[in-house]
């Protein structure tokens, strides 16, 4: 079935918006549990993150949410999920049945390091630390 030209941007913002929607429910269940990242968005690619300044407050480390597409392939009702392996008319040029696509999620949080000393993070960041990211893992 062939797709509508922004389908796939439509179907990666609106995984944007659930996954933030669920870590914002998170974030007020759990105290100190950070909520979805002012940088949330829909990527081409690999995920580039280069800094762990925050954009929008100087208070909380930065962070990356993004949705990419890591593969797109046809399949058919019988098939799905797999892809399918039937070629499609004489030419190739009729759409398979379905269209499925892999969407890559990724969150990304800055985590305690050395200091500019060399000293390395206390016990006691690198537990909250942990407990970010395991609360992170958790949510849905």
């Amino acid at each position: 079935m062939a797709l509508k030209p922004l389908a796939i941007r439509d179907l990666a913002e609106a995984v944007v918006g659930c996954v933030c929607a669920a870590l914002a429910r998170t974030a007020e269940e759990v105290p100190g549990q950070p909520g979805c990242p002012c940088r949330a968005c829909a990527v081409p690619g690999l995920v580039a993150f280069g800094s762990c300044d925050d954009p929008c407050a100087a208070k909380e480390a930065g962070s990356q949410l993004s949705v990419s597409v890591a593969r797109i392939y046809g399949s058919s009702l019988d098939e799905f999920p797999n892809e399918s392996r039937n070629v499609q008319g004489v030419r190739g040029c009729t759409p398979p049945p379905l269209t499925a696509l892999e969407l890559v999620v990724t969150l990304l949080r800055c985590a305690p390091v050395m200091n500019e000393n060399g000293c390395p993070p206390t016990c006691d960041e690198l537990t909250a630390s942990a407990q970010v990211l395991h609360v992170d893992m958790v949510t849905s």
